[in-house]
């Protein structure tokens, strides 16, 4: 989108159907839509507000609309965009090379990257009244670039691999000079020029550096992380950065002097041009923009936009039950609150405010508590289930991950940020006992809807132990002497999963970077690698049949599920799952208490049923819904799948139970029922068939259970 100096009329590039619209701000209406050329994606209005310009990134040319007639005026040629499509949790992204326009709205300037010979890289010069180029020849891998307010000179950025900015000369349309950035390039790096255009901060690796214009030398690395964009205040003293923790930094000091905020990174930013504001929207995690101060050290986080629908539960994205079956509560990830749900009616009982970016849930065994980890806070948040109340209890920014002790005393929750560590809290006294343990480097490992480093917790409580992805290690936790008792490296490469078997004597641990799995003792300081196998590609998730005989691990890229022999140790066969419209990936499996069925919930919106004996998929469902989670409950016999896409919410898919009077198997219960038990009478009870009919439980087969399978007349 592109708005006019007069904030009365805006352009907006509609990609998908090649065209532009023409929007009446004040009115709020579209009032008529172009023809331009093929997938517009970058626009820009003129600071004279006489010419549109549209970047038609598909077949390479720039349009010039007359923003009066709204009619095509003009078109450039052989303007070659760079595209970057992201891929996020809840979205797509595109962005596309921006176009930019002198303050006298005379020129286009446009960093061109893609040329057939790499050594011609250019920046082009644009007339915008007769409509012929200039082009300047610069360094590799051009991508952004900043217009000195006088207008007389550009500061240029250059993409990986490049390592150096370069300056030009806008009046005369030449090169004045490229100058090494002295850090790790980046794609697409931001830049931004002071009000006096004596400086330019630009992007790099995690960071950010000042470039002094006049004389070349180049800041050390200011520490921002990496921006998604940079905004010069109205003033020209400050810039603001679009990165995780909202920067302000002083083109004097060379410095940061506020940080704004703690959320996650944005995918565009923007500032004002008349007042200290700048702003940040989401578009692949969240629905709402971002509102920051960039006054300098003054500066602070003013509010949060919503840019969707009021929050109702947006982006169901992880669920918990109790453990009586009577309660699910969902986290939803957009709208950041937990919807809690009465099983027995499916209804919704409240909805509960939560942090930013809310992820994993977990539920205390005594069904009281739930707590939920908010990722980009520093606080994690326990509802009462009781009387629906939340408590935020700080537990440092980026928890990734949350289990509970037997004794619903303990949730345990590994943060992945300002040093990798895992806090202990009480949910008695909803507060932090003891210190962080600190652990192997955990972080973002991909998957489906941003996954994080994992953890686990033995059946007993005793142990804990998390994933050190980036470190390729496992902490091994005592709970009772909160301490790291053992950090044992693992063969496999980016572990990121990991589970006890039944009687926690071993811990199966999923490397996802070269497809195989680890075996681990559980034996405190002592555990070690005790084996590996491969499976298949990019495993995760697993479960284990109750006698620990077979796991079964899923492989995310090559659609299946590995069923592994645990006591020989390799794969013994390969479930693999149907790739319907294309998907197929496996997002959760689970096993049922009796060891039966396998369950795995996938993409493309499939629920299947596995036979753990013969290993074949017996029944599918798909429910519509993409799922991001698989939580099996067996005293419901019901599978809770969370979908946060389209119409996104909870899937509750119920199997049908067995109906134990149903005794001649017709799918009713009746007289011929009745026939079985009493020409059973008498029968010997400590036989297997012939106890299943003691419904009395006396003992006996007799006329007692007649009479309970008469009081079940009637449909199963």
């Amino acid at each position: 989108v592109a708005i006019r100096t007069d904030r009365n009329k805006a352009i907006t590039a509609n990609l998908f159907e090649d065209t532009i619209s023409f929007i009446d701000l004040v009115n709020g209406v579209e009032t008529g839509t172009l023809a331009v050329g093929a997938q517009p994606g970058s626009v820009a209005i003129t600071p004279d507000g006489t010419k549109g310009l549209v970047g038609n990134t598909a077949d390479s040319t720039i349009s010039i609309i007359d923003m009066g007639t709204e009619q095509i005026i003009g078109t450039l040629f052989d303007a070659s965009f760079w595209q970057t499509t992201s891929f996020g949790a809840w979205g797509i992204s595109y962005k596309f090379t921006p176009l930019y326009i002198t303050p006298d709205s005379s020129t286009l300037i446009f960093p061109d990257r893609f040329n057939d010979d790499p050594a011609l890289d250019h920046v082009a010069f644009y007339d915008l009244t007769n409509f012929t180029g200039n082009f300047v020849t610069t360094d590799g891998e051009p991508s952004l670039l900043a217009i000195s307010p006088d207008g007389t000179r550009a500061v240029v950025t250059h993409s990986f691999p490049e390592t150096i900015v370069s300056v030009l000369d806008v009046t005369n349309q030449s090169l004045i000079a490229n100058y090494p950035t002295q850090g790790n390039a980046t794609s697409n790096p931001p830049v931004a020029i002071n009000g006096d255009g004596t400086k330019a901060l630009f992007g790099i690796q995690n960071a950010t550096k000042i470039l002094n214009i006049a004389n070349g030398t180049v800041s050390p690395n200011i520490n921002t992380l990496t921006a998604a964009g940079l905004a010069t205040t109205f003033d020209g003293l400050y810039c603001a950065a679009g990165n995780y923790i909202g920067s302000i930094i002083s083109f004097d000091s060379e410095s940061i002097v506020a940080n704004t905020m703690s959320t996650t990174f944005p995918d565009f930013f923007a500032g004002s041009p008349t007042n200290h504001r700048a702003a940040a929207v989401h578009t692949l995690r969240n629905e709402f923009m971002e509102v920051i101060n960039t006054n300098g050290a003054n500066g602070f986080f003013e509010e949060k936009v919503p840019t969707g629908p009021a929050p109702e539960g947006d982006r169901a994205r992880n669920v918990a039950i109790t453990p009586d079956g009577q309660t699910a509560v969902v986290v939803n990830n957009n709208s950041q609150n937990a919807t809690v749900i009465d099983l027995n009616t499916n209804t919704i009982v409240d909805v509960i405010p939560l942090g930013v970016r809310p992820g994993p849930i977990a539920i205390t065994p005594d069904g009281t508590k739930a707590v939920v980890v908010n990722i980009d806070e520093t606080f994690s948040t326990v509802i009462d289930l009781g009387t629906l109340t939340a408590t935020n209890v700080t537990t440092g920014y980026r928890a990734g991950w949350v289990t509970i002790s037997p004794d619903s005393t303990y949730a345990y929750i590994p943060v992945i940020a300002s040093g990798d560590g895992v806090w202990r809290l009480n949910l008695n006294t909803l507060s932090i006992e003891g210190p962080k343990i600190a652990t192997g480097n955990m972080g973002g490992i991909g998957f489906a809807f941003d996954q994080l480093s994992g953890a686990a917790l033995s059946h007993d409580g005793a142990t804990l132990v998390t994933c050190g992805s980036f470190t390729n290690d496992i902490s091994i936790i005592d709970t009772a002497a909160w301490t790291e008792v053992a950090r044992v490296p693992v063969p496999g490469l980016f572990p990121v999963r990991a589970i006890f078997s039944p009687d926690d004597s071993l811990i199966y641990v999923t490397n996802r970077n070269d497809d195989s799995l680890t075996v681990i003792s559980n034996d405190g300081a002592n555990s070690q690698v005790v084996g590996s196998t491969p499976v298949g590609d990019f495993p995760w998730q697993m479960d284990i049949l109750p006698d620990g005989s077979r796991l079964f691990v899923a492989n995310y890229l090559e659609k299946s599920v590995s069923v592994v022999d645990t006591q020989n140790l390799g794969v013994i066969w390969t479930i693999l799952i149907p790739e319907t419209n294309n998907a197929g990936n496996p997002i959760g499996i689970a096993v049922n208490d009796t060891g039966e069925h396998l369950y795995i919930a996938a993409n493309g919106a499939d629920f299947h049923v596995v036979e753990t004996d013969a290993f074949n998929i017996i029944d599918t469902i798909n429910t519509g819904l993409a799922p991001s989670q698989l939580v099996w409950s067996d005293l419901n016999n019901t599978a809770y799948i969370p979908g946060p896409l389209g119409d996104d919410g909870l899937n509750i898919i119920r199997l049908q139970l067995p109906c134990p009077f149903d005794l001649d198997g017709n799918g009713a219960v009746g007289p011929g029922d009745v026939g079985v038990v009493k020409n059973s009478f008498g029968c010997d009870i400590n036989q297997p068939e012939c106890a299943e009919l003691d419904f009395d439980n006396n003992g006996a087969v007799g006329p007692g259970d007649v009479g309970a399978v008469k009081n079940e007349f009637g449909p199963c």
